[in-house]
């Protein structure tokens, strides 16, 4: 309703009211005038006033008789106007309520229009994209000079920012339309957290910034919520403050205060960072559309100032509030709540690896400290006991003394070279005993050499690791290990050792997917991401090959697109849905570069398992891809684990160059090659190629006794740990204690 109509409307409400009075008024005041006027000609006329003079004067005067009539002449056109103004009134109002009713729907249907646009558009773009970040990535690992990385970082930080802002477009959309809906479906808290983190290591690792995170360690596992939309508000507050941080380290910490209230959990999350912090006036606009804090010299603004916009309607649709403490120059600490679903708790261990090796009594003997202890340290964090030994009496003690005391080893992982007692002859000393002869053995060594494996596997050893064993393949390897407890002997040496390359291969064997994309560039960025991740998979371009393909074969998992040129994604989900047996329950990832709140829930219903917008980041691909498919990922304890391990190996490095550079000052060539070993040994577990080449040569060089050239490899040594301490965010560490061996 417009102004002119408002005003019309309200002079005829006041004029009818107006009408109805002045009737009444009119009436009144000539039934007044009939009775004075009557009384008057009575008076008149006869001199007196009575009853019979009254009557007379009626009977006699015309006058009196339309005076008599005024007063219902008044009512009725009184009552006349009344009814014309009110059935004026109500047309227009009906009039109104019938262009509003219109103008509502119009609105409905521009809004549905509008969101209908943005989702289709935001496919429209994403395909593309998807293509420009994936093939850059490619690049990226090709060979090229720096010139051609610059330029291709140029491509992938553009391709990223205009992802982000369709992303914000489309949110934006859906919030304005009221179409903003959130799930409510189990997942993993850990897991949800981890990965959105695990998204940006990348970014904070090229500004030198330590990113690190901390979950209450007894909260809840499996909780029921929206992972993806927690996953997003957690990525855009990160992501922020990896943007306004130009040193230091930002921590994401997350916590349940308190037990379930009506079966839902209040969950807090606080990302805390070092950067240039906001002004109070610039915090109290900070959640508006278009705003953008920090804007100065040093940090243009970047972006479309939706992105904590966007995120506090998030956190509100979750029935919580977000807020920021900041200081100018003492950083910023961001903070949200949100409620989440109880679920009923689930049994520890995810997988059936996890059920195999939990609890596992380990032996671990090497004569390198830090070797020994950070597998230990590693094995413990899987569940599993672990005790060390230095030399190849000490573990023959500790394995003989386990059985006495009732509490006898599962397995052992040992060196070659042990002092006293090489491995490979502990190993066959305690096969020959009856009492440790269950125990399961296997080398892991620095110092290998050819014709081992076969040697070994004639002794009665299950498992052979020439490289030692990477942090993210121990689960696995001890699962595969104590797997071969089950064969007969001579069905276990046919089989051979459990080594690094077993492991590849049967894992690509049961890790197998099925590929449904009809896009060649999207295949090839699929195909790349899935190879990373140590599967391998078939590939199917329409929906009938993939129904096909199903029929004919057993996959872990399906990535299904979205559109394909015979069906859609729903059409499709539901005819594989429809297959007997394990095809039917195969777990279903699609794959879109958009999808509207219709179709997510009707894929849902249809049993979706997870989704992947594209462009897909790698790491989120693998987490996404570890729920249904056992990767070779690290264990639960993620990020924390791998800080354990960068911890001990700087306490490490430092104190062994710290040794060879004093055996320099001796004139100690033996000290020096004797830590340049251990240096080589060490930095593999942090994959340091750079430090471990270094301490070859090193190793070399000490053991030629040519002292001239040692001196710059040492500095060298030096360099190359700071600047590894400084890419993870590592503090020095003044009380660094290694003994000399």
């Amino acid at each position: 309703m417009d102004a002119d109509q408002k005003m019309r409307l309200g002079a005829l409400v006041m004029m009818r009211s107006r009408a109805s009075k002045y009737a009444l008024y009119g009436t009144l005041i000539a039934v007044a005038s009939v009775i004075i006027g009557t009384l008057l000609v009575a008076y008149v006329s006869a001199g007196f006033v009575n009853v019979d003079s009254i009557a007379s004067a009626q009977r006699g005067n015309i006058a009196l008789w339309v005076l008599d009539c005024m007063p219902f002449v008044f009512a009725a056109w009184g009552q006349y106007a009344s009814l014309r103004m009110t059935r004026e009134a109500n047309q227009l109002i009906r009039d109104n309520t019938r262009n509003l009713r219109t103008a509502l729907k119009e609105e409905q249907v521009s809004s549905q229009a509008k969101s209908d646009f943005f989702a289709r558009m935001s496919h429209e773009l994403r395909a593309p994209l998807n293509g420009i970040v994936g093939m850059s990535e490619l690049l990226v690992d090709g060979q090229l000079d720096e010139e051609q990385r610059r330029q291709i970082g140029i491509i992938q930080s553009s391709a990223q920012n205009l992802l982000s802002l369709i992303n914000d477009i489309l949110d934006l959309s859906k919030i304005e339309a009221g179409k903003l809906l959130l799930e409510h479906i189990e997942f993993n808290l850990q897991e949800c957290i981890e990965s959105a983190v695990a998204v940006l290591a990348h970014s904070a690792q090229r500004k030198n910034l330590k990113l690190s995170v901390r979950i209450q360690p007894d909260a809840p596992r499996r909780l029921r919520g929206d992972p993806g939309r927690l996953r997003q508000i957690i990525i855009n507050l990160v992501s922020n403050a990896i943007k306004f941080t130009d040193k230091g380290e930002i921590t994401v910490t997350a916590q349940i205060p308190g037990p379930p209230a009506k079966h839902r959990y209040t969950l807090r999350v606080e990302v805390t960072d070092s950067g240039i912090g906001i002004t109070s006036g610039e915090q109290a606009a900070l959640f508006q559309p278009y705003h953008q804090a920090g804007a100065n010299a040093v940090h243009k603004p970047e972006g479309t100032g939706l992105g904590l916009a966007i995120t506090r309607e998030l956190v509100e649709a979750m029935g919580g509030e977000i807020g920021v403490v900041s200081e100018p120059g003492k950083g910023s600490r961001f903070w949200f709540n949100a409620h989440l679903g109880e679920v009923e708790p689930v049994a520890a261990g995810t997988g059936t690896a996890a059920l195999r090796i939990e609890g596992l009594r380990v032996l671990v003997a090497d004569a390198n400290d830090s070797t020994r202890l950070i597998l230990a340290d590693q094995l413990r964090a899987l569940g599993m006991e672990a005790e060390e030994a230095r030399d190849g009496i000490e573990a023959l003690q500790k394995a003989l003394l386990s059985v006495q005391y009732q509490r006898p080893f599962d397995l052992l992982l040992t060196d070659i070279f042990l002092p006293h007692m090489t491995g490979d002859t502990l190993g066959q000393d305690l096969r020959q005993r009856r009492e440790t002869a269950h125990m399961v053995l296997a080398v892991v060594t620095r110092s290998g050499a050819r014709g081992d494996a076969a040697r070994l596997n004639q002794m009665g050893f299950a498992g052979y690791f020439g490289n030692g064993i990477l942090p993210a393949d121990l689960r696995e390897a001890v699962a595969a290990l104590m797997d071969t407890r089950a064969l007969a002997e001579e069905e276990r040496r046919r089989h051979g050792l459990v080594t690094r390359y077993s492991l590849n291969e049967s894992r690509r064997q049961a890790r197998r997917l099925l590929l449904v994309d009809d896009s060649a560039v999207d295949r090839e960025v699929s195909l790349r991401a899935i190879n990373e991740s140590g599967c391998s998979a078939d590939v199917a371009a329409s929906g009938a090959e993939a129904l096909a393909a199903l029929e004919r074969n057993t996959y872990n998992a399906v990535l299904l697109d979205m559109h394909l040129p015979d069906s859609d994604g729903p059409g499709l989900l539901g005819r594989v849905r429809a297959l007997r047996g394990e095809a039917g329950r195969v777990p279903v990832i699609m794959l879109t570069a958009g999808l509207a709140d219709a179709e997510r829930r009707l894929c849902r219903e249809l049993g979706a398992n997870d989704f992947l917008i594209k462009p897909v980041e790698r790491e989120l691909f693998r987490h996404t891809l570890a729920k249904y498919v056992p990767l070779s990922v690290p264990s639960e304890s993620g990020i924390a684990e791998q800080e354990r391990l960068l911890a001990l190996f700087f306490r490490e490095a430092t104190g062994r160059i710290g040794v060879a550079k004093a055996a320099f000052e001796a004139g100690d060539t033996h000290g020096i090659a004797a830590q340049a070993h251990t240096l080589k040994s060490i930095t593999a577990h942090v994959q340091a190629d750079d430090m471990r080449a270094a301490a070859a040569r090193l190793e070399v060089l000490a053991k030629a006794g040519q002292l001239k050239q040692i001196k710059p490899l040492l500095a060298e040594l030096e360099r190359q740990l700071a600047a590894l301490r400084s890419k993870h965010g590592a503090a020095e560490d003044p009380t660094v204690r290694v003994s000399r061996h």
